[in-house]
């Protein structure tokens, strides 16, 4: 069960960054810099920033927990743990998929 949540959120949480950071942008793209929020989009663009913050929060447990399993990771040598907690640090949301893909995954 655990295996089948790291892998769900290793993929979802950063394609849902990029998808609702891009929905957000496209309905506020054309407003003018002094402009409010249009009251027809208001509830969607709360909901977007509400689902966004949540997102952030999913990622950065993933970089923490992540981190901490590349140093505590006994196949990996210095270098490469130091490596992974640098990649997972700024390179989060490309780098959380590619260490559950390499490191995380059960192998059958």
């Amino acid at each position: 069960m655990k295996q089948k949540l790291l892998a769900i959120g290793s993929v979802v949480f950063p394609l849902l960054f990029v998808a609702e950071t891009i929905a957000l942008l496209l309905m506020t793209q054309n407003m003018a810099p002094d402009a409010t929020i249009p009251r027809h989009l208001l509830p969607w663009v709360l909901l977007g920033m509400v689902m966004l913050l949540v997102t952030i929060i999913g990622i950065w447990f993933y970089i923490v927990y992540f981190m901490i399993h590349a140093i505590r990771n006994q196949s990996l040598s210095n270098g490469m743990k130091a490596v992974w907690a640098t990649a997972l640090w700024c390179l989060n949301i490309a780098a959380i998929p590619a260490y559950w893909f390499m490191h995380v995954r059960t192998r059958r």
